[in-house]
């Protein structure tokens, strides 16, 4: 059987902020299911704080936190950036440091 996520979205009323709660067994496969979740969360917070919680994930896959990353800052299907992505990895993942992702500089 293929490695499961669930995903619980913590969603300030007043569009301040948006946090996607990720358990479960994050992959490189399956990370791609956040990518519309991310999409949404942006559209109804704009300007506001958007995170990816992966603290309380079973595992994290290194190459799922890159490909993540790497969507989140070109944009691949997880909308338009105007404002950073905060990805929050365990801390039993140490070759990964919580930080931000940028957004993407605007075309000129």
């Amino acid at each position: 059987m293929d490695p499961k996520i669930s995903v619980l979205a913590d969603i300030d009323m007043d569009g301040t902020y948006v946090s996607l709660v990720v358990t479960g067994r994050l992959t490189e496969a399956n990370q791609q299911g956040l990518h519309p979740l991310i999409r949404q969360a942006r559209s109804m917070a704009p300007g506001g704080v958007i995170s990816v919680d992966l603290r309380g994930a079973e595992d994290v896959e290194d190459g799922a936190v890159e490909s993540l990353r790497w969507a989140i800052g070109h944009n691949n299907d997880t909308g338009p950036a105007t404002e950073s992505v905060d990805i929050l990895i365990p801390d039993h993942a140490p070759d990964h440091e919580p930080r931000a992702t940028p957004a993407p500089e605007a075309a000129v």
